[in-house]
């Protein structure tokens, strides 16, 4: 049963931002977990499930909200609101839209209209992040899909609505291990894996993304890893890396254009190797090899 703090919206509001990074400020509270984002008087509104911890929160709030504006006086609010969903109905998207040449995003309520070759995935994101309309997630399915294997295993980190990971299975992955650390989010996708047939295929795990406590040294032939900075960069030199078994492929994305070459950088240190970098709309995807054995000296 949950809480009556779990019950309600936690809300943040940002000041107005600055010319032309209204985007920017949109995409960093959908990105911490906003269901909707909209402007009430001059200041941007954004509804999240409520934070397990509310400091931590609010300082992960400002981290990613500084590190894509330059908004430094953020003047952030939060309050807590009666959870009422009757106000998200009308935001509720139902087109299906296309993701990649062959899949195929089915919101609730939309009809199905794609051709044979379509692989649809029925998405309902409720409260978590993630509609697969994002730069970020539709790279990461366009890179998922050009080299998951059948039988392949597959590790999500920080999942949110499982839009990669079902996505994983459907392409036929045997073993999908999705990490999220909303509670809301473990629920959407359970939902969603039910809804797509693949709930034998994906295991959700509610953990928190932080280094040294992903994959208990178990290692996976696909990691995805769709985060925002912050949270990215410190588990680059830890636990993603060392999750891929050797010969395998790490995605990574979530970061802008210009934090791309520090991605990468990371990695390479390590012994990866690029395999794909992609641009989207300023945000920056890289899929990495990963040495099938001991790197030569």
């Amino acid at each position: 049963m949950r809480s009556e703090k779990e019950g309600r919206w936690f809300v943040l509001s940002v000041r107005a931002p600055l010319p032309g990074e209204e985007p920017l400020v949109v995409d960093g509270l959908k990105r911490l977990g906003g269901r909707v984002v909209e402007w009430e008087g001059q200041r941007l509104v954004a509804y999240l499930p409520p934070p397990k911890d509310l400091p931590t929160a609010l300082d992960e709030a400002r981290g990613v909200l500084r590190s894509r504006t330059r908004l430094q006086d953020l003047n952030l609010r939060w309050e807590w609101r009666a959870r009422d969903g009757a106000f998200l109905e009308g935001d509720r998207e139902t087109t299906p839209y296309r993701v990649s040449s062959r899949i195929l995003v089915v919101p609730p309520g939309g009809a199905v209209e794609g051709e044979e070759a379509d692989l649809v995935v029925r998405l309902d994101p409720d409260v978590a992040f993630g509609t697969g309309q994002h730069p970020t997630t539709r790279a990461c399915v366009r890179l998922l899909e050009r080299i998951l294997e059948p039988g392949a295993t597959v590790l999500d980190v920080g999942a949110g609505s499982g839009v990669l990971s079902v996505v994983a299975a459907l392409l036929g992955a045997s073993e999908v291990t999705a990490l999220e650390k909303d509670p809301y989010g473990c629920e959407a996708i359970l939902r969603n894996a039910s809804a797509n047939q693949v709930e034998a295929v994906c295991e959700v795990r509610r953990v928190e993304v932080r280094p040294g406590g992903l994959s208990a040294g178990n290692t996976y032939d696909v990691v995805l890893a769709n985060l925002e900075a912050p949270v990215l960069f410190p588990l680059l030199t830890t636990d993603l890396f060392r999750a891929v078994e050797p010969g395998g492929a790490l995605v990574v994305s979530g970061v802008l254009e210009g934090e791309g070459r520090e991605v990468v950088e990371r990695v390479v240190n390590q012994g990866g190797s690029v395999a794909e970098e992609l641009v989207d709309e300023g945000w920056w995807s890289g899929m990495f090899a990963v040495p099938a054995g001991p790197a030569e000296d």
